[in-house]
């Protein structure tokens, strides 16, 4: 299965499908299912007919075609919903990421701050969106979860702060993080965190290299944590926040 697409345009240039895993995936699962109709004898109409009797979920067969080429993803519920009905760990489908992962095998940086992880992968939960936590053998180590929110796949580094002084801490962010959305975590009290973004110009400007590691270092000013004098944004609503930014990367 071909995962490239004619682009419309000069020279009808041809390019390679956003989502291209994600239909590898889907179409391997339904080759291998046994009710799943082969690709040309209703494949996409059993699926389409399958999400609305089993789940109550409306989808047009384009729409279908679309998730099977790899030029759109399913989104929030219709994704839960995809993999249930062809049997699957949602993670996987969605990331190719096996559930099956033993905390105690991930990196010891991922290790030391997984459960700010953890915190952070539930309130994407909560909020609408879908996550899954790298496996060990993954290449992006200075991702901490994959998430899929307002139908695009984010890579997130989360960095949980470390106390300098009671009003001073220091993050340190992934050296690969120009490819991440870079969340630090501040815990304030049992069961209380603040969530701020890390811009990455401020790492790259104002973050001293540590080798394995980039140091950020805040500073509690009145009501706000700021990084040489700019204020970091506190994360308040997990998707409009996370969503926005990204948007402006």
């Amino acid at each position: 299965m071909m995962m490239t697409e004619e682009r419309p345009g000069k020279g009808n240039k041809r390019y390679e499908l956003p989502h291209k895993d994600f239909a590898r995936r889907f179409h391997d699962v339904c080759e291998g299912h046994p009710l799943v109709p082969q690709f040309n004898q209703g494949r996409l109409t059993w699926i389409r007919n399958q999400l609305e009797l089993r789940f109550g979920i409306s989808v047009s067969r384009e729409t279908i075609r679309k998730w099977y080429s790899g030029v759109t993803i399913p989104r929030h519920n219709k994704l839960t919903a995809l993999a249930e009905l062809l049997g699957v760990d949602e993670g996987w489908l969605a990331f190719g990421i096996h559930p099956d992962i033993d905390v105690k095998q991930r990196p010891a940086r991922k290790l030391a701050e997984s459960g700010a992880t953890n915190v952070v992968a539930g309130l994407i939960q909560l909020s609408g969106g879908h996550c899954a936590l790298p496996d060990p053998d993954d290449p992006n180590k200075d991702v901490d979860i994959y998430a899929i929110i307002d139908g695009r796949q984010r890579n997130i580094a989360v960095c949980l702060a470390k106390e300098d002084a009671d009003d001073q801490v220091r993050f340190e962010v992934p050296n690969g993080y120009a490819r991440c959305i870079v969340i630090g975590v501040i815990v304030r009290g049992v069961g209380y965190i603040d969530m701020y973004l890390i811009p990455g110009p401020l790492i790259e400007r104002l973050g001293t290299r540590r080798g394995a590691f980039i140091e950020v270092a805040a500073i509690h000013k009145g009501r706000n944590w700021t990084v040489g004098g700019y204020a970091l944004q506190q994360i308040t609503d997990v998707k409009r926040d996370l969503s926005m930014y990204a948007a402006g990367m």
